[in-house]
């Protein structure tokens, strides 16, 4: 861009220094002469400074130098990282380019791995020593990391006049000594209009190009005219967005533009799942390739610089103004607060959508030879925007651009932000291109004008605190003094009710519910669009919040509000909606019901979400003007809500009702049109095959190999085309059909998981005319309860979509008719209709003949040298399939293994091999093989796709419930490691850490045999991770300290729990015990974090002295908490709730919000924390002030006394770091918690520094307590119960006197204790806690006291732990009097009486449990049980027979877990196992 292009590497004159570099050194005339590069200014700057220069430059650059007589590599970038820079540098190699493909194949030309290659940091500049002499593995090593700028945040300027003047001088030397024009994308917002007036300012020469969107015609025009009244409009134009357009202009960037997704998460998608977004599904990326286009010709002379505004959203407004959020990746609103020490660097400052939008500006603008500049990225500009006062900061949006724009005299729209889309200066935030060309789209009738486009829901969210309310309330009166807008109302008034709880609703006697404010506040926007995308949002938001009838309701309000205004990019948009309703309601989904919420089915269950969605959807579905394909999509719900409800017969009902029993509808929507269909027919032959694949892939060339071994050709289509879904596949195939002779026998077969046998083209003779076959599987997926409906068959008799073989004229009519489907969003659903409507044409390969499904197999598979792979049907026996389909997690695997072998057939492999198979020769569900293949996958793309997220945590989970701890934890940690510290990051920490939480922990259950191979490799792998030592020490090399310092701990406590579980006590307790004497960095007089925290510092306001204070978190109001809130107010005490109507994230925030309410108080006020749902309050608690100062509580004085209960919870393991000492309670309980302000704080502080927090607030409390008991008077248990009573596994009843008062006699003689915690499950603390309710209850409203018993069922399984068996028997007997139905009773009796040797009754109650439980996870339990007990017990004539049955059909039916079981129970009775050995 300044003359002329100079070859690189530059060198010194004694080439002893090397350096490249890409961009532009501003002021390279201080430290060289004029020379024909800048370049050589950075060798002149590194001789004069030494390694740090780069902090010496101004300019946008990345740079690479390499001192041969030092022996030092520098590596640097600027400080925003405006050039990209990746990198691979560890001890044994440095490779480094601007691209990550170039690094990518140099790393591969090298077979070198790519997991350590990363995208080089901005602000950094590391030096590396380099020797080459020493050891191969250490020629690389870091010496040290320098920034290279550090920005001051002092705020202390009152005036705008040194951020104009750096402002002026940023713009004017990028746009000098230039031997071509600059140009701009210009809009009517700020950032662009204030570049493109400040270049006519200074008399530069520009073009000006506009992607028409929501613009102001108006300030577009007077702009253009401001830049011609000065000579400095060369040219302009402006581009008119179409459909049509945007897709040509994508596909032609797709072929341009190096491939990249932005990372997770950044707040430009609709929907809260955030996903990577690739560059160029982003309309604002294609409106910059239409910018660029439009540079690149030029007819004088091509315009190469562009002047971009990046920088300036995430630096001087943070998207959003007076604390809106006008995106989700705004931190403070646009607030900027008196201390940004705090705050910075926020977290779009460098990263974030800072870096995204950065590589989306150079990849494109590169990939045209266009050079990007970024003014407002100066960091002279960014510096003097630090400094101002944050009143100059916050009084007016941009008030530091428009300050300058008024200066010079350039027209604005103040207030606005506009950009390449809808909603965005760079076009980022905006769903769907934009719809219309310039003038805007006129306003609509309703509602007025006065109307605020605003996003309401971010509105409201923001306001979490008091404080916060008033100042989002004063931000929406300043901004709309006026306004008239009920929405807006709605929003104010949920505003006022944080700070007054009782303020009346201003239109309504009682406040909306969240889905009518959501609709309100949709109607009041201006697009048909833009209310599609708030509904979706609002839809998924609730959908993830488990409020599903409310979410049902407002996915079916997108559907009525197209139909009112249906256009062609609505209806796109409508259908794309569809598709995320469908998917919500897939069987087995794992983003709802297997990673992201493992409790949201008992979630659902307990707040009559399942009742109230099935009157929803039953009450939608008898409107006959309903849009099919909403009817269609609410049927197949209202379906998997029945089954999930566990009503599988209503389920049945409703498929065959409103789905396979329906006509198509003849009308489809409209889909977006295929590229140009290039496939020529040719003659028939006599067999043609063919597959959709829109990329590359090796195990697409896997399916073609094997193909042409075969005979036949694969006929591959879409391939480069944009995946447009099931609507995309099924129209390529019925192209592709329509061209073919009427009885040209077609196969059509999934890409990238299917192989063919060298005997396929015998399939001419195994299919008759007319017929169409289908390839069968195991399960009946995606709608199970569709099962019903199958005829009876083989054992494959459920229709797969994988593979479909029939004459061309068959399978056109078919897909024809498929098309027609409303729901058209999943072709195994569709086709699934289809069959069950044409059975008399139709069938499947019930018995895998032709195709065969690797999913569930049973036996495994054999590959013969000659090619075949044979389906092992008994000894000799084999069935040689013609198609084999590696379908789902465990056939994907094993088709992966076939592949490898498959692949190593040219190498002369001879004879048989078996594959499929465990290490003790039995079935294997192989998810560990692919586990491993998607890591591999995951780590040499550098990251994962959007819809591969779950798939990948989806095999870590199965991986570590079929017991390959070490794959699945390792798949786990690759998912951590790539998303970074994101919110994924913390939904794997979490998932890693559930696995072995707990009582009921999925390693607990099945642990590993203590000396196997599993148990020693997964306590190796956790040890190296708990240590960080090992492979674990380069696995984490690129990680930040504090994400690190989170996964080790998390790994020592996993440690700990598998070396319990293993028997190694000693081993797991020394675990602990480093945990417990870990040091801590604990940053004292903080606040905690929580959003409902008081402003200010200690000084300020604190509340006054009283005898005690009592608080308890609760995001929710629930029914419990209304019980806490009662009790209190019956004994004259109150309740501070914290953190009302936030959003939980975790255990993290429950100690923030109690760090700052004590920092709240004075420090010598006492405090008691109670949990929010599951506490009473009787009239002791009165008394707990005088106990504690007795010190009476613990037998001693303390300053801190926590609540106990009888196991230690959630490590077991622990339990004996406790010692002996001990009363009826011997273990931490955190329900309730006394203690000073000040020694609570000073506690709460060191907890929250724990990095294991988030995974439990008891297993952090009881680590300091263990830590910290040995402290005089710091710390006790009340251990008696005095105070603190557990009712969790108590076995005595308790007393509710007319007074009121609470006793216990049976466990707590002559005591009265004032907190009671009604903790653990439903069938013990729980359901006890509800009964004690109900009597206080009783006697608040004047009526008697009572005795309230144990739960007899809890009571039972507690006299079966205290050894007390003989009257653990009598409890169950006397709870099944209750419950005559339950199950688990009638199990546990019968493990009871197997103990006892009564096998007559043992074998009794197992056959009452199998006859209670039905198909329930008890009943495999009880048929394995059984099965062992009629061996061993002596059933009589016929008892080993009926015990083999019973362990085949576990075998057959039941879980992996149970499965595994009855496989090696078999192999016991069949291998002749004595009666001690069973």
């Amino acid at each position: 861009m300044t003359p002329p292009p100079t070859p690189q590497p530059l060198s010194s004159s004694d080439s002893s220094t090397l350096v490249i570099f890409n961009g532009e050194i501003y002021n390279s005339e201080e430290f060289s002469p004029p020379s024909l590069s800048d370049g050589h200014s950075l060798l002149a700057a590194y001789h004069k400074l030494g390694p740090s220069f780069p902090q010496h430059l101004d300019g946008e650059f990345s740079l690479v130098l390499f001192d041969y007589a030092k022996s030092l590599l520098i590596v640097a970038s600027d400080t925003f990282g405006t050039k990209p820079l990746f990198a691979s540098i560890t001890p044994t190699h440095a490779v480094i380019a601007s691209y990550r493909s170039a690094a990518s194949r140099a790393l591969s030309a090298l077979s070198l791995p790519h997991t350590s290659l990363v995208h080089f940091p901005p602000n950094t500049i590391q030096v590396y020593s380099y020797s080459p002499s020493s050891s191969p593995e250490n020629i690389f090593s870091l010496q040290s990391t320098l920034p290279t700028h550090t920005f001051s945040l002092s705020q202390h300027k009152t005036s705008y006049a040194d951020f104009s003047a750096a402002l002026h001088a940023a713009v004017a030397k990028r746009a000098r000594n230039l031997e071509t024009d600059p140009f701009v994308g210009l809009s009517s917002g700020y950032d662009s209009g204030c570049l493109a007036c400040l270049l006519a300012n200074h008399s530069f020469p520009a073009h000006a190009f506009t992607v028409s969107a929501a613009e102001n015609a108006e300030i577009v025009s007077e702009r253009l005219g401001y830049m011609a009244a000065r000579s400095a409009l060369l040219t302009n134009s402006t581009h008119l967005w179409s459909r049509a357009s945007l897709k040509a202009q994508r596909a032609s960037l797709s072929s341009l533009a190096e491939p990249y997704s932005y990372p997770v998460p950044i707040g430009y998608l609709p929907d809260p799942i955030d996903a990577p977004l690739p560059m160029i599904g982003d309309p604002a990326a294609v409106g910059l390739s239409v910018l660029c286009e439009q540079a690149r010709a030029v007819s004088s002379r091509p315009s190469l610089v562009y002047m971009s505004g990046s920088g300036a959203d995430e630096i001087i407004s943070d998207y959003g103004f007076r604390g809106v959020k006008y995106s989700r990746q705004s931190h403070f609103g646009g607030v900027f607060p008196d201390n940004l020490e705090p705050h910075f660097p926020w977290p779009n400052f460098f990263e974030g959508s800072q870096r995204a939008y950065l590589m989306k500006e150079e990849l494109i603008a590169g990939s045209y030879g266009i050079e990007a500049r970024y003014p407002f990225l100066d960091p002279a500009v960014v510096q003097e925007f630090l400094s101002l006062v944050p009143a100059l900061k916050n009084d007016e949006y941009k008030g530091a651009i428009a300050h300058v724009m008024r200066e010079i005299g350039c027209p604005y729209d103040s207030g606005k932000k506009v950009g390449f889309s809808e909603t965005d200066d760079k076009g980022s935030l905006a769903d769907s291109p934009p719809p219309a060309p310039l003038p805007p789209l006129p306003e609509p009738k309703t509602p007025p004008p006065s109307c605020p486009h605003l996003d309401i829901k971010g509105i409201i969210a923001y306001a979490t605190s008091p404080a916060q309310a008033s100042s989002a309330l004063s931000s929406l009166t300043a901004l709309f003094p006026g306004c008239s807008d009920l929405p807006l109302k709605h929003a104010t008034h949920l505003l006022e009710s944080k700070l007054d709880k009782t303020a009346p609703h201003p239109h309504y006697s009682t406040p909306l519910p969240p889905e009518e404010l959501y609709v309100e506040a949709a109607e009041c926007q201006r697009t048909v669009e833009q209310k599609q995308v708030l509904l979706r949002l609002s839809a998924v938001t609730l959908f993830n919040e488990k409020k599903l009838a409310a979410s049902i309701k407002l996915f079916n309000r997108v559907a009525e509000v197209t139909e009112e205004e249906p256009s062609e990019l609505s209806l796109l948009a409508l259908r794309d909606m569809y598709a995320t309703y469908s998917l919500n309601f897939i069987s087995n989904s794992p983003v709802f019901y297997t990673i992201r919420y493992p409790d949201y089915k008992p979630t659902l269950l307990a707040n009559n979400e399942f009742e109230k969605s099935i009157a929803l959807l039953t009450a939608l579905l008898s409107n006959p003007d309903s849009p099919p394909t909403m009817r269609e999509l609410n049927a197949y719900a209202l379906a998997a809500l029945h089954h999930d409800a566990g009503n599988s017969d209503a389920a049945t009902r409703t498929l065959q009702e409103f789905i396979f029993s329906f006509p198509p509808d003849p009308q489809p929507l409209p889909q977006q049109k295929l590229q140009p269909f290039q496939f020529q027919a040719g003659g028939k032959t006599p067999l043609r095959v063919a597959t959709v694949a829109t990329s590359p892939r090796a195990e697409l060339d896997d399916l073609i190999h094997t193909g042409l071994k075969a005979g036949v050709e694969v006929d591959v289509l879409g391939l480069g085309m944009e995946w447009g879904g099931t609507h995309t596949k099924m129209e390529l195939y019925y192209e592709y059909v329509k061209r073919l002779d009427p009885t040209q026998l077609v196969m059509t077969v999934d890409a990238y998981d299917v192989i063919l046998s060298p005997e396929l083209l015998s399939i001419v003779d195994k299919v008759p005319d007319g017929t169409i076959i289908f390839n069968g599987e195991y399960t009946c997926w995606p709608d199970e309860s569709a099962a019903p409906l199958i005829p009876a068959g083989g054992p494959l008799k459920y229709l797969n979509s994988g593979v479909i073989v029939g004459q061309a004229g068959k399978m056109m009519k078919m897909l024809e008719e498929v098309l027609t489907y409303p729901a058209l969003f999943d072709d195994q659903r569709a086709f699934l209709r289809y069959y069950l409507q044409n059975q008399e044409f139709v069938r499947v390969d019930t018995e895998g003949e032709i195709f065969y499904t690797l999913h569930a197999v049973k036996g495994g598979v054999v590959y013969d040298h000659d090619g075949y792979v044979t389906q092992p049907m008994g000894e000799g026996d084999y069935m040689r399939p013609l198609v084999l389909h590696g379908n789902a997690l465990d056939g994907k695997a094993l088709f992966a293994e076939i592949m490898e072998v498959v692949r190593r057939e040219d190498e002369g492999l001879v004879g048989q091999v078996r594959l499929g198979l465990d290490e003790n020769g039995g079935n294997g569900a192989r998810v560990r093989h692919l586990g491993r293949r998607l890591m591999e996958r995951m780590v040499e793309g550098g990251g994962v796709g959007e819809g591969e997220w779950w798939t990948f945590a989806a095999a870590a989970n199965e991986l570590f419930e079929h017991g390959w701890y070490c794959d699945g934890a390792k798949l786990l940690f690759g998912l951590w490691k790539v998303d970074g510290g994101g919110e994924l990051s913390g939904l794997m920490m979490k998932t890693y850490a559930t696995w072995f939480i707990g009582e009921g922990c999925v390693f607990c259950k099945a642990p590993p045999l203590r000396d196997s191979k599993e148990a020693f490799r997964l306590v190796d792998l956790l040890r190296s991770w708990a240590e960080g030592k090992g492979y674990a020490r380069y696995a984490m090399g690129t990680m930040g300290q504090a994400q690190v310092a989170q996964w080790k701990e998390v790994s020592t406590y996993n440690l700990a729990v598998a070396e319990h579980w293993l028997g190694n006590t000693e081993g797991s307790e020394a675990a602990y015990a480093a945990l417990i004497g870990a040091e801590v960095e604990v940053e004292r007089g903080v606040k905690g974090g929580g959003e409902g925290g008081r402003e200010g510092g200690r000084g300020d306001s604190l509340k006054p002295l009283s005898d005690l204070r009592i608080a308890a978190v609760a995001t929710e109001d629930r029914v419990e908490l209304q019980n806490l809130l009662k009790s209190a107010e019956f004994v004259g005490v109150e309740v501070d709730v914290l953190g009302m109507n936030d959003e939980y994230s975790g255990n993290a925030q429950k100690v923030g919000y109690f760090l700052d309410y004590v920092s709240g108080v004075q420090d010598d006020q006492l405090v008691l924390f109670v949990d929010a749902y599951d506490i009473l309050l009787f009239d002791t608690v009165r008394e707990l002030a005088g106990l504690w100062k007795r010190g009476e509580l613990c037998g001693e004085y303390a300053e801190i006394v926590f609540s106990a209960e009888k196991s230690s919870y959630p490590d077991l393991g622990i339990a004996g770091l406790y010692g002996e000492k001990g009363g009826l309670y011997r273990y931490l309980n955190s329900g309730a918690i006394l203690g000073s302000a000040a020694a609570l704080r000073s506690m709460l502080e060191e907890v929250a520094s724990y990095p294991g927090l988030l995974v439990s607030d008891q297993r952090s409390f009881v680590r300091w307590f263990l830590k910290h008991r040995g402290e005089e008077k710091r710390v006790c248990l009340n251990t008696d119960g005095s105070a603190f009573f557990s009712l969790h596994s108590v076995n005595s009843a308790s007393v509710i006197g007319d007074d009121g008062q609470f006793e216990n006699p049976g466990a707590v003689p002559g005591g009265r204790p004032g907190v009671v915690h009604g903790n653990a499950g439903g069938g013990g603390g729980k359901k006890y806690y509800a009964e004690l309710f109900e009597t206080m209850e009783r006697v608040r409203g004047g009526g008697a006291g009572g005795v309230v018993k144990t739960p007899k069922y809890a009571m039972a399984v507690t006299l079966y732990k205290e050894g007390r068996t003989q009257e653990s028997v009598a409890a169950f007997l006397e709870h099944l009097e209750d419950e005559p139905e339950h199950a688990v009773s009638y199990y546990n009796l019968g493990v009871v009486m197997g103990e006892l040797g009564d096998w007559g009754r043992s074998i009794g109650y197992y056959r009452k449990c199998l006859e209670a439980g039905g198909d329930s996870v008890e009943a495999e339990a009880c048929m394995s049980n059984l099965a062992m007990s009629l061996m061993v017990g002596g059933g009589g004539e016929g008892a080993g027979e009926e015990a083999v049955e019973l362990l085949e059909r576990v075998e057959e039916v039941g879980s992996p877990e149970w499965a595994e079981r009855a496989k090696a129970a078999l192999a016991q009775l069949r291998g002749g196992a004595g009666r001690e050995e069973l």
